[in-house]
């Protein structure tokens, strides 16, 4: 495929004045082209209005990968009389020289880093290969250092790709897109490509397979579908988004919304899309609605309601589509108050939250499942006030309806005065016992009369050795001589050939490892010696209970 010239400086120019289209604050053109299995070219075009061009930021930091600006090298001015100077920042440029015109600059992209290449999936990270290419606006866009709340109109353009590539990204499918907007929205976005055997494209809910993936992709459709139907019910969902599935080399699976789309990161070695898988996609799919239909949430003291309630949903919409039964919905549920009652960060207060969570991945889970008890709990307040004629569903169309009317960020005045229209109750309280880090307990009768609720001892989940590490490295890391792995054969320096565990105490960990070149299984409960004792919920009849709070199906 030719590589062809464009002069796109003065067009946009051009473009940008004229008196029938809306005036922005900028223009921004991004013409990407393909270099090397490595490496991809990118030229950036940027017309500013009354915004001055005296700095560039390149990419920084997000979700957990820092240096993301080493991914930037051989950045260079094409303006006349345009130059680019290092700061004290690494992820800033200094810009001199500049016009009223505007600036064009080219930079490369690096997918491998001499210091730290990419030897598995790292979804932070750009990712560039002959097979497809995925990147994060927060991982590859250079730009000008523009006010957050500006907006501008921006264009990325895809040249010199194999001729069969597919191209989708958070606006559409095509190797050229538009979008109007801020940056900030625009640094979330997604952008992938390949050939079709490895990158499909459904029109129907905008799925997206990468790499050698064997899903069934109509399954995936089939499923989000139904989930996408009942979230309607509850509230309209504008915004139908993407859902890509990245393959990674390892057995976690995990999921992150962005702009028009969520990314979900499973084994490349996955074939079918279990229950696991499907109640992440639920969760994800959720946060269409929350917080995206409620409007920006800024204060990360409501975590517990923006991800705690999104998992509550997703066990919820689950059971309410019949993907699982009244059993495994209780199931799901006495787990979350297991973590929740044997966690060590189980009694922060929500400040403490907002610093420990971005450092303890048992801190960061806390307000997941403090969320989740409080749904469970409001839901259950909500049938009892209103004589079993509403639910949670009614809140969260209340609250929707509040924040319709005005433009302004989401409080948490707005959750209590939508709990209040719909019960006439005030929850202020339950929101102190949140941001207080006090213990919370289920209600009784949350599930109705078939599940009574009880106090157990059980253990707690101890796999007894470095699950991150072993995974990384394929050895056998940081095994604890009181542990159960020791006590069933495991120890540091073997390899580690495959399997896995589910998190769960009371399930079998199925760990093959090899010694002395010959392979054995290793197999044993990843539980702690000592037991606590944890609210839970018994089954007492395994089927649905219509008039109980999580029994009726409302359409």
């Amino acid at each position: 495929m030719k590589n062809s010239t464009l002069k796109l400086y003065p067009a946009i120019l051009l473009l940008f004045l004229s008196p029938f289209l809306p005036a922005q604050d900028f223009n921004c053109s991004y013409i990407i082209t393909y270099k090397s299995e490595n490496t991809l070219s990118i030229k950036v075009t940027v017309v500013a209005n009354e915004l001055e061009l005296n700095e560039l930021l390149l990419p920084n930091e997000w979700d957990g990968e820092e240096e993301l600006y080493e991914h930037i090298q051989n950045i260079k001015p094409i303006s006349p009389s345009l130059k680019i100077v290092n700061t004290d920042s690494p992820y800033k440029k200094k810009l001199m020289g500049t016009n009223k015109s505007g600036v064009v600059f080219q930079y490369d992209l690096v997918s491998d880093l001499a210091k730290k290449p990419i030897i598995k999936s790292m979804f932070n990270r750009p990712y560039i290969s002959e097979k497809y290419i995925y990147l994060l606006g927060t991982n590859f866009l250079v730009f000008p250092h523009f006010p957050n709340t500006s907006s501008g109109d921006f264009t990325f353009e895809f040249r010199n790709f194999p001729e069969n590539w597919l191209f989708v990204n958070s606006y559409g499918v095509s190797s050229k897109t538009n979008y109007t907007g801020t940056i900030s929205k625009v640094v979330k976005s997604v952008f992938a490509a390949g050939s079709s055997q490895y990158l499909q494209y459904n029109k129907e809910v905008n799925v997206v397979l990468l790499g050698s993936l064997k899903l069934d992709i109509k399954e995936i459709s089939q499923f989000l579908k139904s989930v996408k139907t009942l979230m309607n019910t509850i509230i309209p969902i504008k915004n139908e988004g993407f859902v890509f599935f990245y393959p990674m080399d390892d057995y976690q699976i995990s999921g992150s919304k962005g702009m028009n789309s969520f990314r979900m990161y499973i084994s490349k070695e996955s074939t079918d899309l279990n229950m696991d898988k499907k109640e992440l996609l639920a969760h994800e799919l959720f946060h269409f609605l929350n917080p995206g239909e409620l409007g920006t949430i800024k204060d990360e003291t409501l975590y517990w309601f923006t991800e705690g309630f999104t998992d509550f949903y997703a066990n919820w919409i689950l059971f309410r589509i019949e993907e699982i039964d009244f059993k495994e919905l209780v199931m799901n549920a006495n787990k979350i108050f297991h973590r929740y009652y044997n966690s060590p960060f189980l009694n922060m207060t929500s400040e403490e939250m907002i610093v420990k969570r971005r450092k303890f991945p048992k801190a960061q889970k806390i307000p997941y499942q403090q969320g989740f008890i409080t749904a469970l709990n409001w839901n259950t307040k909500i049938h009892k006030t209103t004589g079993g004629n509403a639910n949670l569903d009614d809140f969260m169309r209340m609250l929707y309806d509040l924040r319709k009317r005005v433009k302004d960020e989401f409080h948490e005045k707005d959750i209590v005065e939508a709990f209040q229209k719909v019960t006439g109750l005030d929850i202020s309280s339950d929101i102190d016992k949140i941001k207080k880090g006090l213990t919370l307990e289920p209600v009784k009768g949350a599930f109705g009369e078939n599940a009574s609720l009880k106090k157990v001892s059980k253990a707690s989940f101890d796999p007894g050795f470095n699950l991150e590490k072993t995974f990384e490295t394929r050895i056998i890391t940081g095994v604890n001589p009181d542990g159960p792995a020791y006590e069933a054969g495991l120890r540091n320096g073997q390899k580690f050939k495959g399997g896995g565990m589910l998190k769960e105490a009371d399930k079998l960990a199925d760990i093959n490892i090899e010694i002395d070149g010959k392979e054995k299984n290793i197999k044993y409960y990843p539980a702690s010696k000592e037991k606590k004792t944890i609210w839970q919920f018994q089954v007492v009849h395994n089927k649905r209970q219509k008039d109980s709070p999580l029994g009726a199906i409302k359409k």
